[in-house]
C-alpha cells in the first residue's frame, strides 16, 4: 500500500467564517488495491456540500472511496463524500462527476480530503483531481 500526498497541499485563500470555500488538489499515481492519495487540507470548521471527481481510468475494478483524515491522526470518515465510486472507468475529460451531498460533511478539525482504492485487478498510471465545495462556519 502507498501513500500520495499531492505536491503542494492547498489551502482556500481564506479561512474567515463565512467565506465560500472551494479547493482542488490532483496526483498521478498507479493504483494499487489499498492505496491512499492525500489531496488537501480542508480547515477546521468547513462543512463540505459537493465533492467533484474528474479521473484518468485507474484499472480495472478500482472502487474508491472518497472521504476525510483529520490531520492530527484522531478518527475522521474514508466514505463521508463517497463510498465504492468506480473509478475503474475514466470520467470524460471535461465532464467531471459531481457528488452533491444531501447532507453536508463538517471537518471539526484541519483534514486530508483523502481517497481510498479498493480492489485493484489491473492498475493503470493515470492523473486523478478532486475538488471540494463548501462554506467556511468556522471551528465550535
Amino acid at each position: 500500500m502507498a501513500i500520495y500526498t499531492a505536491s503542494t497541499l492547498t489551502r482556500s485563500p481564506t479561512t474567515e467564517k463565512g467565506y465560500v470555500y472551494n479547493d482542488q488538489g490532483s496526483i498521478t499515481l498507479t493504483a494499487a488495491t489499498g492505496d491512499t492519495a492525500n489531496f488537501f487540507v480542508i480547515p477546521a470548521g468547513t462543512e463540505i456540500r459537493e465533492v467533484v471527481i474528474n479521473n484518468a481510468s485507474l484499472g480495472t475494478a478500482a472502487p474508491i472511496n472518497i472521504g476525510y483524515a483529520p490531520v492530527d491522526g484522531s478518527t475522521g470518515s474514508a466514505t463521508a463524500f463517497a463510498s465504492a465510486y468506480a473509478a475503474g472507468t475514466a470520467v470524460t475529460a471535461g465532464q467531471p462527476y459531481h457528488i452533491i451531498l444531501a447532507t453536508p460533511v463538517r471537518a471539526e478539525v484541519d483534514s486530508f480530503l483523502q481517497v481510498v482504492f479498493g480492489t485493484v485487478s489491473s492498475a493503470s498510471s493515470g492523473a486523478i483531481t478532486v475538488q471540494a465545495k463548501g462554506i467556511l462556519l468556522g471551528n465550535k
